[in-house]
C-alpha cells in the first residue's frame, strides 16, 4: 500500500518534493499479519 503525504516546493531548484509511505504485510492462510514493514520515502 502507498500512502500519499505532504507535498513541498523545493527551496532552490524549480521542483516539487513528495513524500510518502509504503507500507507492506505478508499475511497468513487466515488473513492474520505475519510481518508488516513501513518506510517513509521522498521524490523531487
Amino acid at each position: 500500500r502507498i500512502r500519499g503525504g505532504q507535498i513541498d516546493v523545493h527551496p532552490t531548484e524549480k521542483a516539487l518534493i513528495v513524500n510518502y509511505s509504503i507500507e507492506a504485510t505478508v499475511l497468513d492462510e487466515y488473513q492474520n499479519t505475519m510481518i508488516g514493514d513501513k518506510k517513509d520515502a521522498q521524490k523531487m
